[in-house]
């Protein structure tokens, strides 16, 4: 199999390229790593991003926010939690 032909393979089959699934997964570790630590170039590097507005730009296009502005609210809902008032 070609790799052109395999590349159309898992576009019909999955609605994106290998790459845009690659690239997909690689910011889904980061967003599960700023969670856990205060450094938003941390993240992305350790997700594999060698370019911090790469990063940033691949971020808002697949989740709509920042990475700064989820990690802020990720930080406000963990001091709602502690502060001990219920969430609806």
């Amino acid at each position: 199999m070609s790799k052109y032909h395999f590349i159309r393979k898992f576009d019909e089959s999955l609605g994106m390229t290998p790459h845009q699934f690659h690239i997909q997964n690689r910011v889904r570790k980061a967003k599960n790593m700023l969670e856990e630590t205060d450094s938003l170039t941390e993240a992305g590097m350790n997700a594999g991003f060698y370019d911090q507005s790469h990063f940033i730009r691949q971020f808002k296009h697949l989740y709509q926010i920042s990475p700064s502005s989820y990690k802020a609210a990720c930080i406000d809902l963990d001091a709602l939690a502690q502060s001990g008032e219920k969430l609806r």
